[in-house]
This record gives C-alpha cells, sequence and structure tokens, in this order.
C-alpha cells in the first residue's frame, strides 16, 4: 500500500504544478495584455529634410544633413581624438570613422522662454541607432549645450553629430550608402526625419 500512496502522492503534487504552471501563464499573459493596452507602440510621425517638427511653442527643423569622412573630419574638427578599439582589440584609425552631421533650426515661436532638450534626438539606419556626440557637439557648436534656452519669438541654430565607425557596421564600405533618419522620440509620438 506503501507504493500506492506514494504513487498517488507524486500524481497528485505533479497535478497541483502543472495547475499552478497553467495558473502563472495566464496570469502573465493578462498582465502583458494589460500593459500592452495602456502603453501601446508609438505613433509615428515621417517628415522630410526641411519639413518643421512642431509640439507646442516649439518647432525643429531639419535643414541639411552630411556624411563626413577620414581626413574630412580634421578640417570640420581639427582636435579630433578619439580611442576606439576593432572587435579584435587593434586601434582604429580616422579612415575608420565617419560622422553624420544634422543642421536643425530650433524655433521658438511662443511668448515665453522655453527649454529645449536635444538630447532627445538620435540618428538610425536600419538596426543602428546612435546618439550625439557630446564631445564632437560641443566642438563644433561654440557656447551652446544640449539644453538649448530659446527667448520668446527666437530661432538657434546647431549641427547634431553622430559618430558611425567600423565595428559598428557589418560592412563598412556601404555604411555611407544607407538611408539615416534623424529620430525624436517622446512617447507616445516617434518623430522620424528622412535626413539622408
Amino acid at each position: 500500500m506503501g507504493k500506492e500512496s506514494a504513487g498517488k502522492r507524486r500524481g497528485v503534487l505533479m497535478a497541483a504544478a502543472l495547475l499552478l504552471l497553467i495558473v502563472l501563464i495566464a496570469l502573465s499573459a493578462f498582465r502583458i495584455t494589460q500593459i500592452n493596452k495602456r502603453w501601446p507602440d508609438p505613433e509615428i510621425r515621417t517628415y522630410s529634410l526641411g519639413k518643421e517638427i512642431m509640439g507646442g511653442d516649439i518647432g525643429i527643423t531639419a535643414t541639411d544633413a552630411r556624411l563626413v569622412e577620414g581626413k574630412e573630419i580634421l578640417e570640420i574638427i581639427p582636435e579630433f581624438e578619439l580611442e576606439a578599439f576593432s572587435w579584435s582589440n587593434e586601434p582604429i584609425g580616422i579612415e575608420d570613422f565617419k560622422i553624420l552631421l544634422v543642421d536643425v533650426t530650433v524655433r521658438n515661436t511662443g511668448a515665453d522662454s522655453r527649454e529645449v532638450l536635444l538630447h532627445h534626438f538620435s540618428a538610425q539606419s536600419q538596426a543602428w541607432s546612435n546618439a550625439i556626440d557630446l564631445q564632437i557637439f560641443h566642438s563644433i557648436n561654440e557656447d551652446t549645450g544640449l539644453n538649448l534656452s530659446l527667448p520668446a519669438n527666437s530661432a538657434m541654430n546647431v549641427r547634431l553629430p553622430y559618430l558611425l565607425c567600423t565595428p559598428q557596421f557589418r560592412d563598412w564600405e556601404t555604411a555611407g550608402k544607407r538611408h539615416f533618419d534623424l529620430v525624436l522620440s517622446i512617447y507616445p509620438i516617434k518623430c522620424s526625419v528622412r535626413v539622408m
């Protein structure tokens, strides 16, 4: 009788464990559904170069973009120095860098001064994404930080730099031929400007 009792107890334990697993899966699925309903995917708005993105009293326009590479980087940013390494831990040189420069005009059309936070902007191309390179930003935008203070009815031009380097791309030769987007993502809206 001891073997039958142990077998029954094992069967009851297995059934209880299976029931608990089913309940946990159902609760997880319910919770995931609740979260997705409360915070759905962002609304994506696409713009082209030269079209203004308006948000309240603030207007932002990407006016120009270009990819700078190799020795041309040193012409624009003579003090450019960056220590970077390949996947094999070898130092990489200036020819292994490109900088996406996006010229942006930020306007305050309101009657009060406004703060604009530029760190919300990123550059994207397929799976690649990068934030503004702060060192380069300060080199090419004198006396300007990522937090712009705009007086009422004023505008400011800034250049946003995004660094690309060989370890970030499988095919470095075609990296410059990709499409690049300037992305401003403040949930629940994602604005994307095709700049190249």
